[in-house]
């Protein structure tokens, strides 16, 4: 009997850097491999974490051994001898064991949680602190390392931070183009209009991000060529850093987020009415357009949110009357 004492983190914030990557790459090979045919599963990113994060290296291809159990001929650095990793064990490991009694019910209970149950829970999207102390540029020319992001963005300005959110959205855009293009262009010819399609897509996307990534760790987009060409992995590490950012932020103010809907008309955010609240902000702050655009982000969240508050309670007195 093998025993192995295996050790998985039990949430982003426990996550090594090394981690972090490994979940960015086994996200971005199963992203990679799906289509209309193959929808995207996170049981499998969870499969391959197990594997990539527990030290288990398959030898032998899926096989069935003598008490009729289907698994795969496995070794790891602390044993001796190949042994063989019965599927039901990896399963337990990554789904979970279910509770007997719940069986058969809409939404059955487990008795004990599934490794990476914790990446299933949409309040937490990665870790709070940004990954890397340095982030290389991608250019091959012009090598060069920029310093990793302060805790919680303390260092940026409102505008810094204005310009990384948008660019954020134009790539998200770009990006759900380009992914739509790549389906349309499966199994044409190379050089047929929906190929040339997914290559105008796929730049204006890789743009967007390459403009964020400058924003980001420059302070201007202006070096966007210099991150034209960055590594995929470390992307969308990122990304997990930048989700848990703007939870943080929903939770922190959670009135500057909030979509509010009016009669006959779609939901509006309040960032959306930005440009009317900096004639609030200069009539009783004493500050201009330029002077909002320099100071401290959250000093402006903080602000936006404490006139959102004091206009709900406007509203709540009048409905009173």
């Amino acid at each position: 009997m093998q025993k192995l004492n295996l050790k998985f983190p039990t949430s982003w914030q426990t996550c090594s850097v090394t981690q972090l990557e490994q979940i960015a790459s086994a996200l971005v090979d199963v992203a990679e491999r799906t289509d209309r045919f193959h929808p995207f599963d996170m049981k499998e990113v969870k499969v391959a974490l197990f594997f990539l994060m527990s030290g288990i290296k398959i030898l032998e291809p899926l096989s069935v051994n003598e008490k009729g159990d289907e698994g795969y001929v496995v070794t790891h650095s602390d044993v001796k001898e190949p042994f063989f990793l019965e599927l039901w064990k990896i399963n337990s490991f990554v789904s979970g064991v279910p509770d007997i009694e719940t069986i058969g019910q809409a939404e059955p209970e487990k008795e004990q949680e599934g490794v990476f149950d914790w990446l299933d829970d949409d309040s937490h999207s990665g870790p709070l602190l940004f990954p890397y102390c340095e982030v290389a540029t991608s250019s091959r020319i012009l090598k060069k390392s920029y310093k990793g992001v302060e805790p919680l963005m303390q260092n940026f300005t409102w505008q810094r931070y204005r310009h990384c959110q948008d660019w954020l959205e134009e790539y998200l855009r770009r990006e759900n183009l380009r992914i739509k293009a790549l389906s349309n262009a499966r199994g044409c010819p190379e050089r047929s209009i929906l190929y040339k399609k997914l290559a105008e897509a796929t730049r204006e996307a890789d743009h967007a991000r390459a403009s964020f990534l400058s924003e980001l760790l420059t302070g201007t987009d202006e070096k966007f060529h210099e991150f034209e060409k960055f590594d995929k992995v470390k992307w969308q590490v990122i990304l997990f850093w930048w989700a848990e950012q703007m939870h943080y932020l929903h939770r922190t103010y959670p009135r500057c987020f909030k979509r509010q809907g009016m009669k006959g008309k779609n939901p509006t955010n309040p960032f959306q009415l930005y440009t009317r609240t900096i004639a609030t902000m200069e009539k009783y702050l004493g500050l201009d357009e330029e002077k909002v655009n320099n100071q401290t982000y959250t000093l402006v969240l903080q602000h936006l949110e404490d006139m959102a508050k004091e206009s709900e309670e406007i509203e709540k007195m009048k409905r009173k009357k």
